[in-house]
């Protein structure tokens, strides 16, 4: 009788800890998200660091206790952090290095919705393919490199346009002929369709 009364003690003071860990971690991860340093993961597209998840690399900004807690507590966090996918490129790689299948569809469509181009120095503006260059994608290419990792697949095989996304992008695309202002409005278009339909 003593033994079974210390067993559901050890259980609820157990149950109880690992509420109270959690909700600790919930307020380091979610708790001031709008200071980048805080961030768990540090993300910074034009630097190219996605190539990194290739190694299963990424840039922590918290310690090791926290990233140990992140995976043991993974599937509790997931709602939370798929909610902030939108938020900001750390959560596109917190849900990347958590292997979130609930996040691709929502990166695929930041993805098909982002039109940003870099703009790289250097190279000859006045020839069509420097608004084709991946350099010039890096915020995509970002996306295309999380879902890539989470699903373990390339792009192409990763995501299917649907009737209406495939029309809006070649609609796009197919005015990406010339290299003047409107170069950088429909381009991006006709270079994610390139690395989709590959």
């Amino acid at each position: 009788m003593w033994i079974a009364l210390l067993i559901f003690s050890a259980s609820c003071f157990c149950q109880v800890s690992d509420k109270n860990e959690f909700e600790n971690l919930k307020n380091i991860l979610f708790g001031n998200s709008s200071d980048i340093s805080e961030l768990p993961i540090y993300a910074d597209p034009p630097t190219m660091d996605f190539n990194d998840f290739k190694k299963d690399r990424f840039i922590f900004q918290i310690d090791s206790i926290e990233i140990e807690k992140i995976k043991k507590y993974r599937n509790e966090l997931e709602p939370f952090i798929v909610q902030r996918i939108d938020s900001g490129y750390s959560w596109v790689y917190l849900a990347a290095f958590l292997y979130y299948e609930s996040a691709v569809p929502k990166i695929k469509d930041m993805l098909l919705n982002c039109d940003k181009f870099y703009g790289w120095e250097g190279g000859d503006y006045q020839k069509i393919e420097r608004y084709l260059d991946d350099e010039q994608y890096c915020y995509q290419m970002a996306y295309i490199a999380a879902i890539e990792h989470i699903t373990g697949k390339s792009i192409s095989e990763s995501i299917k346009l649907t009737d209406q996304e495939n029309t809006y992008l070649k609609n796009k695309a197919n005015k990406c002929v010339e290299c003047n202002k409107d170069a950088l409005a429909f381009c991006w278009a006709r270079w994610l369709l390139d690395k989709l339909t590959k």
